[in-house]
Order: structure tokens, then C-alpha cells, then sequence
């Protein structure tokens, strides 16, 4: 129930954020000028959260070559898809993008997850799943249909 709770509260804030990044920030700035404004942010707040939940930064004397690789593998596919995000989300309604985009990106994990990590599905899962391309594709059917 816990997970449950934290999940919705994570949802919860990410739409407050991607409400305010549609109405407010995205009509000010461009979507890669984002980064640069939310970089030092980001930075500042992993920061004082590190030291006040270590009491010091040793990980980044820790960190191997290959995490290293993965960490900016994964900071560069996070930087291309917020891009592509934000720029959807300045040409069309907030509910359309993220009925298209948030599904997707939750097929994709199931997919690749299977495929390169022997992920598995169980029966209702994967009838979920059916369901939600069927969401995904009805949605976007009816985009233009006011």
C-alpha cells in the first residue's frame, strides 16, 4: 500500500510540474533553454540532498568507468526525450500529450525490459498492456475530433 501511495504522490507532483512547464515556463523559454535554466537546480538539490542523507560526496570517488557510461547514457536519453516532450507539449493540449507519451513510455519499458533484461509478464499484465495500446491508439484517433 505503501508503493501504492508513493506512486500516486510521484504521479501527483510530476503533473503539477508538467502543468506549470505547459501554462508557464514553455511560454517564456524553449524547450532546450530548460535545461540550462534547471541544470544548476538539479544539481544543487542532488547535492544537498547527498550530504544531508551521507554527510559527504565519496560516491563520486566511487563511481567505475562503466557506470560512469551508463549514467551519462542514461542522463543523454533523458535529456532527448524531456526535448521531444516539451516541444509536443508546447503544440498540443496537456492531457493529449501525456495520454500519448507517458502509456507509451510504459510499453517501451515492458518491451525492452522483456527483451534484454528476461523480464516476464503475467496473463493480466499483458492483457493491461493490450489495453493500454488500445487507450493509446483510441485517443489518438479521435486528436482532431472537437
Amino acid at each position: 500500500m505503501n508503493d501504492l501511495i508513493l506512486g500516486f504522490t510521484a504521479a501527483l507532483i510530476w503533473s503539477i510540474s508538467t502543468i506549470i512547464d505547459k501554462n508557464y515556463v514553455l511560454k517564456k523559454y524553449k524547450a532546450y533553454e530548460l535545461f540550462l535554466l534547471r541544470s544548476p537546480t538539479f544539481f544543487m538539490l542532488g547535492l544537498l540532498t547527498t550530504l544531508y542523507l551521507t554527510r559527504d560526496v565519496k560516491i563520486i570517488k566511487n563511481i567505475s568507468n562503466n557506470d560512469l557510461c551508463y549514467i551519462v547514457g542514461s542522463v543523454f536519453f533523458n535529456f532527448l526525450a524531456l526535448l521531444i516532450f516539451w516541444h509536443l507539449l508546447t503544440k498540443n493540449d496537456s492531457h493529449y500529450t501525456l495520454s500519448i507519451v507517458q502509456p507509451l513510455y510504459i510499453c517501451f519499458v515492458i518491451i525492452l525490459s522483456y527483451l534484454f533484461f528476461n523480464e516476464n509478464m503475467n496473463y493480466k499484465q499483458f492483457i493491461g498492456f493490450i489495453l493500454v495500446l488500445l487507450g493509446i491508439s483510441i485517443v489518438n484517433l479521435n486528436k482532431d475530433i472537437k
